[in-house]
């Protein structure tokens, strides 16, 4: 996607200016990049934990906070699953990758340093598309979350982890036009080491947005 940095903010010389068609060019060039810098804006799903389902063996209902207090769901096993779809809205902009932003509550105290490390299988089902719905081929991704505050990290501390998802991806990309129509997700502790029990919050698919 263009950058402002993109600008020509240099005119024609005085010499060029006497040419109407140097004028028209330069202006034509700047008015293009900025088109393409306004077409496109950031946008987002927000994914509440109702949104969620847990799998055969999933993680346990708990509530943070006090007044008020919230729903999450707590991990602190390797085989606790957790699953969402997205139909993505029609001005999805395909020509460019999505994040997947997880937000967690600290279930424990934790040291700076210490790894949060999921497993996320996802696909990208598609319509009028043979073998393309919710069992086609998955793409799986072992995101990790580095604590890095010094002191230390307290009970109910807020941590966001960020997942690209590549739009050329072997079996789960997406181009302009094609009939791709969302993404399905599945996550699961990939291990016990460093964080062993956190607390799941909400998440969010973060895409780039035609206006």
């Amino acid at each position: 996607m263009p950058t402002i940095a993109e600008l020509d903010l240099t005119p024609p010389d005085l010499e060029s200016f006497k040419s109407w068609g140097a004028i028209q060019n330069w202006l034509a060039r700047n008015f293009g990049i900025l088109q393409d810098i306004f077409s496109s804006l950031e946008n987002s799903v927000v994914l509440t934990i109702d949104d969620f389902r847990k799998g055969a063996i999933g993680p346990t209902d708990v509530t943070l906070g006090n007044t008020p207090t919230i729903p999450a769901l707590h991990f602190d096993a390797t085989n606790e699953l957790l699953a969402v779809h997205v139909i993505m809205p029609t001005d999805w902009d395909k020509s460019v990758d999505c994040k997947l932003a997880l937000l967690f509550s600290l279930a424990s105290t934790q040291l700076n340093g210490d790894v949060l490390d999921i497993i996320l299988d996802y696909v990208t089902p598609e319509v009028d598309t043979t073998g393309a719905g919710f069992s086609k081929t998955s793409t799986q991704l072992t995101p990790s979350l580095v604590m890095t505050t010094a002191n230390g990290l307290a009970v109910d501390d807020l941590h966001e982890m960020f997942i690209s998802l590549d739009k050329d991806d072997v079996n789960n990309g997406y181009i302009v036009g094609d009939n791709h129509v969302g993404f399905c997700f599945e996550f699961h502790l990939a291990n016990l080491v460093g964080v062993v029990d956190i607390n799941f919050v909400a998440g969010e698919l973060i895409y780039e947005a035609i206006h």
